[in-house]
C-alpha cells in the first residue's frame, strides 16, 4: 500500500501511518532497554540520584508505550524491552575478567552487558581508614563517569587511564572527603612525573547489594595542588 493510502492514527498531536507506528513502538522499546542498562550502571556505581532519574524516565516511557500501542491498535511486546543480564546484577564476570593491560576491561562486550567496567581489586584493609565496613574489593568505573571525566578534564582519561589501577592499588595518600564513604586518593606516577587525584566511592552493607566500589572522578593535578591537599585535608593513610 502506498504511504498516502495507509490508515493513519493521531497521537499527541502527530500523525502516524501503520508503518510509522510500528517504528515508533520499536524506538520506545530500544530507549527502554538503553535506560535499563544505564540505570543498572548508575546503581552499580552508587549514583542514586542518577539512577532515580533514569527510573522516573523509565516509568514515563512505559506509560507512553502503553498509551501509544493502544492508540495505534498494536499489541504490546514487552519482551522486547527486557534486558538479559547473565548474572550478578547484570555484570557478566566472564567479561569483567577480560581486562586490558591498563586494568580496564575491553569495551567490546555485548550490548546486553551494562556499561560498567572493572578497574581492579583494592586492598580493603588499606581503605578501612575511610570506613570499616567495605563490602567488596572490586572497583569499577561506568561509561557515564568516563564521559563525565572526559567533559570536565579533557584528555586526562585518554592519556592517563592506564594508571587508574596503580592509583587505586598503591595510593600515596588517602584523604577524607565530605561525601560519605568516599576516599580522595592521591598518587604521583614517577615514570610520568605527573600527579593524580581520584575520588572513590566505597560500598558498605548499608548500600544496595548491587553496588560496587566506583571511581567517581579522576584528573591530573599540578604540583601546587598536590602540595596543598595534604596540608589542608585530613590525611587518613600515607604510603611508607
Amino acid at each position: 500500500m502506498k504511504p498516502e493510502n495507509r490508515p493513519k492514527i493521531q497521537f499527541e498531536g502527530r500523525e502516524y501511518d501503520d508503518y510509522q507506528a510500528t517504528q515508533k513502538q520499536r524506538q520506545i522499546e530500544r530507549t527502554v532497554r538503553k535506560l535499563k542498562r544505564r540505570k543498572t550502571a548508575f546503581e552499580a556505581a552508587g549514583l542514586t540520584e542518577e539512577a532515580e532519574a533514569a527510573n522516573i524516565r523509565l516509568r514515563r516511557l512505559n506509560q507512553e508505550y502503553k498509551a501509544f500501542s493502544r492508540a495505534a491498535g498494536l499489541p504490546e511486546q514487552r519482551e522486547r524491552m527486557r534486558v538479559a543480564y547473565p548474572d550478578d546484577a547484570g555484570i557478566n564476570r566472564k567479561f569483567l575478567e577480560k581486562r586490558s593491560k591498563s586494568g580496564i576491561i575491553e569495551a567490546n562486550t555485548p550490548k546486553e552487558i551494562p556499561d560498567v567496567r572493572k578497574v581492579c581489586d583494592l586492598d580493603i584493609k588499606k581503605y578501612q581508614c575511610i570506613t570499616q565496613d567495605i563490602r567488596t574489593s572490586e572497583v569499577i568505573i561506568t561509561d557515564e563517569r568516563i564521559r563525565h571525566i572526559q567533559e570536565r578534564h579533557p584528555n586526562d582519561f585518554e592519556r592517563f587511564s592506564g594508571y587508574l589501577k596503580e592509583i587505586v592499588e598503591k595510593p600515596d595518600y588517602i584523604i577524607s572527603d565530605e561525601r560519605p564513604n568516599t576516599a580522595l586518593v592521591l598518587k604521583k606516577v614517577e615514570e610520568q612525573g605527573e600527579h593524580f587525584r581520584l575520588a572513590l566511592r566505597l560500598v558498605t552493607p548499608a548500600d544496595n547489594p548491587d553496588y560496587m566500589n566506583s571511581i567517581i572522578t579522576f584528573m591530573k593535578i599540578r604540583e601546587k595542588e598536590w602540595n596543598r591537599l595534604p596540608r589542608n585535608k585530613n590525611i587518613l593513610y600515607k604510603s611508607e
